[in-house]
């Protein structure tokens, strides 16, 4: 028995078949996998405070960051960029809870004049427990990455924390 197509259904399933092929071409860079890892620090009272509230109301507060990332936990280890945004205090039952929107913007190394977008809600947490953020995109060599920030408090005093930060991405 032999199979009759209409000529709109034939131009239909080679159009579909065009499609594929182009779309699975190796026009297309690979997808690469990309591991940063640095150090935040977040000062909190003093003329060099990187994190200001701009805003307060009861329980609630509005920051503007820009804090530095290093290399090394150390402050004066190489500064490899700076977190700028906003942080604001969303809820405070039962811990604090923070909605966080950065750009991470390397000024040094292998990612210099590229930026990140981090998007989340963080619980504050006691030192050594992980937060999650969101990478929602990037510029420049990490156009299209998405991925995720894990973040943990390495030290906290009165006025200042340092805080370990590892970045995965997926980027191409």
């Amino acid at each position: 028995m032999a199979y009759h197509f209409s000529p709109t259904i034939l131009f239909l399933i080679s159009l579909l078949a065009q499609t594929l092929v182009i779309s699975t071409s190796s026009n297309y860079a690979p997808e690469t996998l990309v591991h940063i890892h640095l150090y935040a620090h977040e000062i909190f009272t003093g003329q060099n405070a990187t994190i200001v509230p701009v805003a307060t109301i009861p329980t609630k507060e509005i920051d503007i960051v820009n804090i530095p990332l290093t290399k090394g936990p150390n402050p004066n280890s190489k500064l490899l960029g700076t977190a700028q945004g906003i942080i604001a205090v969303v809820s405070t039952q039962p811990t604090n809870t923070l909605y966080v929107s950065l750009n991470v913007i390397f000024t040094e190394g292998k990612y210099k004049d590229s930026t990140l977008a981090v998007s989340g809600r963080v619980e504050q947490a006691a030192n050594g427990t992980t937060y999650y953020w969101s990478v929602v995109g990037g510029t420049k060599v990490l156009t299209w990455a998405r991925g995720y920030v894990g973040a943990k408090v390495l030290s906290a005093q009165p006025g200042y924390k340092v805080v370990d930060m590892d970045i995965y991405l997926r980027v191409g």
